[in-house]
């Protein structure tokens, strides 16, 4: 250690450092706890794997969609965007007050350094990631409603609408209990080939819901009517290696899982979406949705069949960096997807059972 901290010495005499030092530059990284720590941190990220690196860049992604889903529902004027476990929080120049948003968050318990990056560490649970987000909502809600971030945009308040027949008919089916809930379970499996970007297939997953506001619905607890917010939190989850040999006898049992577990209708979600990795180039994307969401009603517009078709859409739209109105409007990217789903076999009877659509690109 002499090398790097000039050797022994003590006070109340005249002994110095007087070993000749390496140079090494950084605050507080030579100092001896600061190397064991990272000794040990190197060891540790060794022994993981890579699997350390990939769960929490997933977690990171995860975390980075739920504040920026509080931003939209509040009109904060920006988008938090990461790589890997780092993020980046940033106020366009113009809104002068922004950096009050910063003492905010430290009111909350929660300490961001205006013009640093963030990271996110293994240490960091459940717990704590619920406490960023509700930080970040209390704070931009404060900063909203003293103007500091100008007027709400429109489309950010929630809508209020009354139930349909159809509509009253499944809300009183689901109040018989969770076995007759679970019958309006309906699930889409999409087999995707070849290298995956997890974070386009969960922002093609987010634009899916936000896209279509009957996945947003929440059901008044006296089934008297419903609300849309303006945004909703995404239910996305990568499923761990399980003991199943194959990927399609996990599939299997994630699929009874979906089927058995019954929508929450007053606080949604009303789709939730599970990726099933695999060590070859070859995974499984299961879309389980609640039949509510493709029942049309004055307020949404017609019914919806099949949102994996829309799923898969967006999914394209994503990779290729193209916006999917857009697509929709030009029919080019969604031919693709309509084409590869016509004629897809339905059941006429209600069944658990997934419907696997393959599409090879």
């Amino acid at each position: 250690m002499d090398a790097l901290d000039g050797g022994f010495w003590q006070y109340g005499d005249d002994s110095y450092p007087a070993a000749g030092v390496t140079f090494f530059a950084g605050t507080f990284v030579r100092h001896p706890l600061a190397l064991a720590a990272t000794a040990a941190v190197l060891k540790h990220i060794k022994s993981a794997g890579p699997s350390l690196q990939e769960r929490l860049s997933e977690r990171t992604g995860s975390l980075v969609d739920d504040i920026n889903s509080v931003f939209e529902r509040h009109g904060v004027p920006t988008e938090i965007h990461n790589f890997g476990s780092l993020f980046y929080l940033k106020f366009p120049p113009e809104y002068h007050f922004a950096s009050l948003f910063y003492y905010l968050m430290r009111e909350q318990g929660i300490h961001i350094q205006e013009g640093f990056p963030c990271f996110l560490t293994t240490a960091h649970d459940d717990a704590d990631l619920a406490k960023i987000v509700e930080a970040f909502d209390a704070a931009s809600a404060q900063m909203t409603e003293a103007g500091l971030f100008g007027r709400p945009p429109e489309g950010s308040r929630e809508r209020q609408g009354q139930l349909t027949e159809s509509q009253m008919e499944i809300w009183l089916s689901a109040q018989l209990g969770d076995a007759a809930s679970c019958a309006f379970n309906e699930s889409v499996t999409l087999d995707l080939r070849g290298p995956l970007d997890k974070q386009a297939l969960r922002k093609a997953a987010h634009d899916l819901v936000q896209r279509h506001e009957a996945l947003r619905i929440r059901f008044a607890p006296t089934g008297t009517g419903f609300t849309v917010p303006p945004v909703a939190p995404l239910a996305f989850t990568v499923a761990t290696d399980g003991e199943a040999a194959t990927l399609d006898a996990r599939l299997a049992g994630i699929i009874d899982s979906e089927a058995a577990t019954p929508f929450n209708l007053v606080d949604g979600p009303l789709i939730r979406f599970t990726l099933l990795p695999d060590t070859r180039e070859d995974r499984r994307w299961l879309v389980d949705e609640h039949s509510f969401g493709g029942i049309g009603s004055p307020l949404f517009g017609p019914p919806q069949r099949n949102y994996g078709q829309s799923a898969a859409a967006a999914w394209i739209c994503r990779l290729r960096g193209a916006a999917w109105d857009a697509a929709a409007r030009g029919g080019d990217l969604l031919a693709a997807t309509i084409r590869a789903t016509a004629g897809a076999p339905r059941s006429a009877a209600r069944s658990a059972a997934s419907n696997a659509q393959k599409f090879p690109w």
